[in-house]
């Protein structure tokens, strides 16, 4: 779509239902209740030639075990492909396949073994062809993302604040980010101070909303052990 010049859109809010980009009619309606009534709108307008009732596999949320809904939403990455090593040399792909080949600073050294041997061959193709990590999920439960939006729907995620969060969530249990005010969770944390922010005045934090994506918990769980591992 993005190559052909198509704008991303999507009518679709966050619990289900239409926004007002759709006809009067449809606004409000949730996308389940909706089937029916568009159908009976091209009916009226003498535009629908046929209509049939099909069987089919379609993706439930593995939980409540309702129908998923597809949307076109904002997400979190991780790229793979920005120069993020020490000296800012190395990508995190390039990074990963140095280690796993046992070249660049890893050269002549047998870092990983892999069992079965076949693995490596494997994880390589994996990181060769892996596209930016999409590392955001929008569900109910897991580990929050801890990034904070202002009224105009831009983000303040910064080391600095996501330090401040830290702290808090050490204090209180990860369940503050649900119980918590943004000015509570950035207890400590100047937004004039940080040289990350280009505009703190849009940030206040008394005026910001908490974002509720939660990570991959792939990512999470990679994450964790060795963050564990190493203290």
């Amino acid at each position: 779509g993005l190559k052909n010049g198509l704008e991303i859109y999507c009518p679709v809010k966050a619990n289900g239902t239409y926004d007002d980009t759709v006809p009067q009619w449809l606004r409000g309606v949730h996308v389940w209740k909706a089937n029916a009534m568009v159908i009976e709108h091209l009916q009226k307008i003498a535009a629908l030639v046929t209509q049939e009732t099909i069987t089919h596999s379609y993706p439930h949320e593995w939980r409540s075990r309702t129908p998923t809904i597809f949307r076109a939403t904002e997400q979190w990455f991780i790229s793979v492909d920005l120069p993020v090593g020490k000296k800012g040399e190395k990508s995190l792909r390039k990074m990963a396949m140095d280690l796993v080949a046992g070249t660049g600073e890893n050269e002549g050294v047998d870092t990983l073994k892999f069992v079965p041997a076949w693995g490596k061959n494997r994880i390589a193709g994996m990181l060769q062809t892996r596209p930016d990590w999409c590392i955001s999920r929008q569900r109910a439960w897991g580990l929050p993302i801890p990034a904070f939006y202002n009224e105009n729907g831009e983000s303040l995620m910064t080391p600095s604040s996501i330090r401040a969060v830290a702290a808090v969530i050490r204090k209180h249990g990860s369940d503050a980010w649900f119980t918590m005010s943004p000015k509570e969770l950035l207890d400590g944390y100047d937004v004039s101070n940080d040289r990350w922010v280009t505009n703190p005045r849009d940030f206040a934090t008394a005026k910001l909303t908490a974002g509720k994506d939660i990570f991959d918990v792939w990512f999470e769980s990679g994450s964790s052990w060795f963050a564990v591992a190493m203290t």
